[in-house]
């Protein structure tokens, strides 16, 4: 439900930027949205290696 909520939310935000500041400011708004995916796993705790079961 998370990815068609973010999808409907990017079409509609991409169409909604796109009809009031134009084209080159919804390519502009997309690239900060794809740097901030970038950015977000930077924050992410390290996974902890697991103990092998015996």
């Amino acid at each position: 439900m998370a990815n068609s909520g973010g999808r409907l939310a990017g079409t509609v935000l991409s169409g909604l930027v796109d009809q009031i500041f134009g084209l080159v400011c919804c390519l502009w708004v997309s690239m900060l949205f794809v740097l901030g995916a970038g950015l977000v796993p930077l924050k992410l705790p390290d996974p902890q290696p697991s103990q092998a079961i015996a």
